[in-house]
């Protein structure tokens, strides 16, 4: 697991720090957006409603 890199109080974060961080979020935008999506899909969250036989 990877995490922002965070600036010293009173300082603020070198441009590499700052272009890393935001690579870093757009990644964790795309995971998080998939893992909502995955949970809100009712095929994953809901039970096994009625028989497949025909």
């Amino acid at each position: 697991m990877t995490t922002p890199t965070q600036g010293r109080s009173g300082l603020g974060l070198f441009r590499e720090q700052k272009t890393n961080n935001r690579v870093l979020n757009r990644l964790r935008l795309v995971v998080e957006r998939v893992i909502v999506q995955v949970k809100t899909w009712r095929i994953v969250h809901t039970g096994f409603r009625r028989p497949l036989g025909l």
